[in-house]
Order: C-alpha cells, then structure tokens, then sequence
C-alpha cells in the first residue's frame, strides 16, 4: 500500500511540475519552431546520442568487470533494458534493475549495488563539480548557497555509505535483508583496492558525459534556429541532471525541464525554444527505451 501511495504522490507531483511549465508555454510556437526545423541535424544529433549512450554503458562495465567478465555486446543489452526501467522509475534508480540480469550471473545483490553505486558517486562529483562552477556563473547567491548545500550532502551520504559506521547503519535498517547485501562492501573494497585502472576509466567517461550531453542540446537548439555555446549547454545539463536524482518524478521527469527552461532562459532562450529542445530529447530517450523493451520480449530467456 506505501509503494502504491509513492508512485500516486510521484505521478501527482510530476503532473503539477509538468503543467506548470505547460501553463507558461505557448504551443503554437513550439508547433511552428519544430516545425521549422533543420532535418539536415539529425545526423550528428543521432551520431552523438548513440556515442554517449555506448561510452556511458562503457563506463558502467568498467566497474563491474571487476567482479563478472561479460561480452560487451551482452552488456549493451542488460543496459538498454535497465535505461528503459529508468525512465519510468524515479530519481534515475533504474539501473539498480540490473540486479536482476546480474543474478542470472550468479552476481549478488551486494556486489552489484556496489557497483551502481559508486557509478553514481563518481558522476556525483564530476557533475556536481560542473554544477558548482555553474552557479557561480549562470545563477544568482541565493540559489547558490542552495545549490553548494545539496551538492555537499549528497556527497556527505555518499562517504557515509561507504564508512564502517555506515555499514552498521545499513545492517540495522535492512534487518533480515541485510544477507542480500553481505557483499556490499567487500566489493568495493576489492574494486577500490585491486582495479583502480576500472574506476579511472569511469572517471574519464563520466567527465566525457556532461561536454556530450551539452554537445547534443548545442546541436538541438542549432537545427531548432538557435545559438548556445557549448560551456553553458555544458553546465546547464549538469545543472539538471543533479537535480533531477530527487526521487520526486519517474526520471526526474518535468523536475530536469522546468528548471532547464528557467537556466535557458537566462540566457535568451524562449522558454518555448527549451521545451522544443527537451521534446526531442524525449523522443529520443523513449524510442531507446521502446527498443529496450521490444529487446526484452524477443530475448527473455537470455
């Protein structure tokens, strides 16, 4: 019944977000600006989508080749299913959907969690890196102050979660489920301890994501008829990636939008020219997440 009520208060809330932000936009611009597209962009704009797709499931592997030799190809498509969980899952947790391929691996629970999270502390600090340097050029004290605060708990949680102490917390809170995460820490040891050349190379593609992902908007907005420098595009999507980890919407959906918009707008762009931009985004992270699921059917039993 909680988790029920969760998902209704998600949906309740990323509705109210959405229809915000629809409530400022006027439509018919939108129609007319994706209207007037430039059809020629679709070429890099699918070449750079795809790179960062291939490179960001790269990165992942790189952690988990510590604990399970796996074709890459296998592993593109575990992850293609897990990005299609996640688009429906809030806070970005879909990845820990691939638990469940990592079980067939005879892979534990601990030891995959272990994994996902350190991935996600490691684009902790290299997008909240940008993020900081974010708001000291594009938003105002106030909300930086705001910003600099979640930014440090989110990495004090992340330290937390790896300390002796945090272990003791885990145990406590997880009572008898606990045993499914025995493996939690002695993996991470072992990947902190043996593999450091694995955690490097996340590291590098995680630092590769937010100039890709500013990349991909710069090139929207292009064919959309519209100019934005690549450090800001940089920033802005750093911006709203950290945002969108709240586990408020099913993928920090209309959370990663409204304040897009909001940041775009600071700098010139309509909101109606954002939103435009963020559709086509959308339509290309749903048709990803269309092709997981129709790999899914056709490949249960693999």
């Amino acid at each position: 019944m909680g988790s029920k009520l969760k998902i209704i208060l998600e949906l309740i809330i990323g509705i109210a977000i959405v229809s915000f932000i629809l409530s400022e936009i006027r439509f018919q611009e939108v129609i007319s600006i994706l209207g007037n597209m430039n059809n020629l962009f679709w070429i890099p704009i699918i070449l750079v989508y795809i790179f960062t797709f291939i490179i960001t499931a790269y990165g992942l592997k790189a952690l988990f080749d510590s604990i399970l030799d796996i074709k890459f190809i296998r592993w593109l498509r575990y992850y293609l299913i897990t990005f299609s969980f996640g688009l429906v899952l809030p806070g970005r947790t879909g990845e820990f959907s691939i638990i469940y391929f990592m079980k067939k691996n005879n892979i534990s629970t601990g030891s995959t969690a272990a994994m996902v999270i350190i991935d996600k502390i490691i684009t902790l600090i290299v997008f909240g890196l940008v993020t900081v340097f974010g708001l000291f050029t594009i938003i105002n004290s106030i909300e930086l102050q705001i910003g600099l605060l979640a930014v440090f708990i989110i990495l004090l949680i992340g330290i937390f979660i790896f300390s002796s102490f945090g272990k003791r917390v885990l145990v406590w809170v997880l009572g008898r489920y606990s045993s499914r995460f025995i493996d939690f820490h002695d993996s991470y040891r072992n990947l902190l301890t043996f593999h450091k050349g694995k955690i490097a190379i996340n590291f590098i593609v995680t630092i590769l994501r937010p100039v890709l992902n500013g990349l991909l908007i710069v090139i929207l907005f292009k064919a959309l008829g519209y100019d934005v420098s690549l450090l800001y595009a940089t920033i802005i999507s750093s911006i709203t990636l950290i945002a969108s980890l709240a586990p408020l919407t099913p993928n920090g959906l209309g959370i990663r939008e409204g304040l897009g918009l909001l940041l775009f707008n600071k700098l010139g762009i309509p909101f109606e020219a954002s939103l435009s931009m963020y559709l086509l985004i959308l339509f290309l992270n749903y048709l990803t997440g269309a092709l997981g699921v129709i790999y899914y059917f056709y490949h249960r039993k693999d």
